[in-house]
């Protein structure tokens, strides 16, 4: 269902640029360097701040391996107790 909401989401934005480009080139004014994909996806795709993304990613990374473990060991601790 997201993915689906997702694919329709990039689709519209896909048709508003193509719509953009094409009212441009009659209004005769130079349209966008490069395509959709070079505008709006490569931006998305390879942030210029990489770092960053990889610290931020690394750090969720930890805090949710943290969760998982911490909700598993008090599984473990309340069967014990239990049994």
């Amino acid at each position: 269902m997201l993915h689906a909401r997702l694919a329709d989401l990039v689709l519209a934005t896909h048709l508003v640029f193509v719509v953009l480009q094409r009212l441009r080139a009659v209004a005769g004014q130079a349209g966008y360097e490069g395509g959709f994909i070079e505008r709006y996806a490569s931006q998305l795709l390879y942030p210029a701040d990489w770092e960053t993304v990889h610290l931020w990613l690394g750090i969720c990374l930890v805090l949710l391996n943290l969760l998982i473990y911490g909700v598993w060991f008090r599984q473990v601790r309340a069967r014990r107790r239990a049994g």
